[in-house]
């Protein structure tokens, strides 16, 4: 099957968990190498997708199920022109998710904290998928060949407990799930928080890692004392937890609503693409940030160098992926 797709299908990928289900066998070119549907294709040319899944599936995996102009009502009314900039500049950026895999997105979204997503955790999901159809068989599979790391040599743990504790109860109320989902060892407010998100089980989530929170510095400002700790978000819902009108997750869910996650993936993709890089006057939105120019020098060898060692910008970053 084919159709066209108004969305950038790589920057949508770029900062999704999907993409860590799925192995690029040439460029633009991917295919689901394990869970729901594998064996899957997805081919982009000229703006057309080539498919062989139904059209629901591939809505949910491409982000054209998602259309956040459609949200930007539900934004509260101070930072509702914020937002509608961030939309033209991120218009053709989406939300990737796969409700059909939630089993198996608890592995990339664990094995990703405090380190490199495209670097590290898409080559260890892949390795990983080559010996493991499910999580059970991840039990079975000696990991240390894949990895040294301390989330590898957590995965087992927090596999088992997840299929203990929280796959039974994959169908409740998110933030019932959520408190499940921190019963279980090496789970934190981020890792369960990505996994309410990038599931489809709530999109208002918003998984509260560095580059949100950069983010919130220099262009939301949202003023927070208290950030998401485990000892408190498992005693309590979010809307009921004594600190949440001072702690960012509430007040960024409560201000951007259904579009707090797709936020939280564009400060992922924004800092990834300019901030971090020093890429201030190539930003979309450097009239609105408070850091804008801070980050570039002003002597010409620094410039000169900038701009031959991050030349690109986009595409030096999706051929690392």
């Amino acid at each position: 099957m084919r159709k066209s797709i108004s969305i950038d299908l790589r920057l949508t990928l770029f900062p999704s968990f999907t993409l860590a289900l799925f192995e690029e066998r040439e460029h633009n070119l991917w295919a689901k190498i394990v869970g729901y549907d594998k064996g899957s294709i997805i081919k982009l040319e000229n703006g057309v997708i080539e498919y062989n899944c139904s059209d629901k599936v591939i809505d949910y995996w491409t982000g054209t199920w998602f259309k956040p102009a459609e949200y930007l009502n539900r934004v509260v009314d101070e930072y509702r022109a914020l937002v509608e900039r961030i939309l033209e500049a991120y218009s053709r950026v989406s939300l990737s998710i796969d409700p059909f895999d939630k089993d198996l997105l608890i592995v990339p979204i664990t094995l990703s904290r405090r380190t490199d997503y495209e670097r590290n955790v898409l080559r260890w999901c892949l390795d990983i998928w080559r010996r493991a159809e499910d999580l059970e068989d991840i039990l079975n599979i000696n990991l240390n060949t894949i990895s040294s790391s301390y989330q590898m040599k957590q995965l087992k743990t927090v596999v088992r407990e997840f299929l203990e504790k929280a796959y039974p109860h994959l169908d409740e109320d998110p933030e019932i799930l959520r408190t499940t989902l921190l019963s279980c060892r090496w789970i934190g407010p981020k890792v369960a928080d990505a996994y309410l998100l990038f599931t489809g089980m709530d999109v208002s989530s918003s998984p509260i890692d560095i580059h949100l929170k950069r983010m919130n510095y220099r262009i939301f400002g949202i003023p927070y004392k208290y950030e998401p700790t485990k000892s408190i978000c498992i005693k309590y819902w979010c809307s009921e937890c004594p600190r949440n009108r001072a702690c960012i997750r509430w007040l960024f869910t409560s201000s951007f609503r259904e579009l707090a996650g797709w936020l939280q993936t564009i400060s992922y993709l924004h800092d990834r693409l300019y901030c971090s890089r020093g890429l201030c006057l190539k930003c979309p939105l450097k009239d609105l940030c408070r850091e804008s120019g801070r980050a570039v020098r002003s002597d010409s060898t620094s410039r000169k160098s900038k701009k031959s060692s991050c030349e690109g910008g986009k595409e030096e970053i999706l051929q690392a992926m």
